[in-house]
């Protein structure tokens, strides 16, 4: 598992929490994508994982992640699979290049999608989202997030509970790079 040194503490990268997402109202597009609606990637509180990971994220570790990613001049890449798809590889599924603080989590503000994801999200065949982040372990056992590594499509969500991805059915017309 890939370990970072930070301030004397050893982190390691973990896949956290699935969340849901919808496609929708966004920034700009780039030419080739798709703009997408802001969507929740990490609640406030203690998780308990599918798996048996135990995650607390306070308000401060929020704005710690925000304000780490905002001091990064690159966009923050959404995978297939975190990665681990072996027909999309580390192809990009979309960017995120913004993120904010709310009374209920850590939420992706700005999303643009490849048109495949878009279709991807939009026929069904991805229905969830997963953060991945470098943690570290405090004092009662629980991974505290430090860092994001990546954001990705998946099918396999670690929070039950989370509705589905889905296109926006407002704006389909104005979204659907094919209409």
């Amino acid at each position: 598992m890939p370990q970072l040194q930070v301030k004397g503490q050893l982190l390691r990268k973990v896949h956290l929490a699935t969340i849901a997402i919808a496609a929708g109202d966004a920034p700009v597009p780039i030419e080739g994508m798709v703009p997408g609606m802001a969507f929740q990637v990490l609640p406030l509180g203690t998780i308990e994982t599918m798996d048996g990971r135990r995650i607390r994220v306070t308000e401060a570790d929020a704005k710690q992640l925000v304000n780490d990613f905002r001091a990064r001049k690159n966009d923050l890449a959404i995978l297939y699979e975190h990665g681990e798809d072996i027909t999309k590889g580390n192809e990009a599924a979309g960017w995120i290049s913004a993120f904010e603080v709310r009374s209920d989590g850590i939420w992706a503000t700005g999303i643009r999608w490849t048109v495949d994801a878009y279709s991807t999200i939009r026929t069904g065949k991805r229905r969830y989202i997963s953060p991945s982040v470098i943690c570290s372990v405090d004092g009662d056992g629980f991974k505290r997030p430090k860092r994001f590594v990546e954001i990705t499509v998946t099918n396999t969500p670690a929070i039950d509970g989370m509705q589905p991805l889905a296109a926006s059915r407002q704006k389909e017309n104005e979204m659907n790079p094919e209409a």
